[in-house]
């Protein structure tokens, strides 16, 4: 009778941590894919640090309003949309910015916190039309944008 009662209730447990732990990954579903809530100065829900209005070499000079906005930061990377990766077409096309940035620029790795975390090498930034933060993907590069755009498929229009 001990042991009948006692499975049960570890099955009991277990299936209310299971719920729980489902329920905290169905809200936070970027950090599945190791996306993190805080990276040096960027914060979830926080302004971005490359957003509407901010300057880029690419014409117009500015960045203009967009649905959405991603943000990338690597070794050997300076481009706009398609030229950062064949992601950016369909960014482009759904109305986004994709912008990379170069590790080599001391202002680019102070602002995205790269100056402070030397263990990451990259890092892509994903802002809602809001210019919010609403993914922080440390480690990742253009080729993991495609995965990136499933998780954040509800800025999709």
């Amino acid at each position: 009778m001990h042991r009948k009662f006692f499975v049960l209730c570890i099955a009991s447990v277990l299936g209310i941590v299971g719920v729980a732990v489902s329920i905290y990954f169905y809200f936070n579903y970027s950090l599945l894919y190791g996306g993190v809530r805080t990276f040096g100065p960027l914060k979830m829900g926080a302004d971005t640090p490359i957003g509407p209005g901010s300057y880029t070499f690419f014409p117009p000079k500015e960045i203009p309003k967009s649905h959405f906005y991603i943000s990338v930061v690597q070794k050997g990377l300076w481009c706009v949309f398609e030229e950062c990766s064949p992601e950016g077409l369909r960014i482009e096309a759904l109305g986004g910015w994709l912008q990379g940035e170069n590790t080599k620029q001391p202002e680019i790795r102070d602002i995205f916190g790269l100056e402070e975390n030397t263990k990451v090498s990259s890092i892509i930034v994903v802002s809602d039309q809001n210019a919010k933060i609403i993914g922080i993907y440390p480690n990742k590069t253009t080729n993991d944008l495609a995965n990136i755009l499933k998780i954040h498929s509800k800025l999709i229009k």
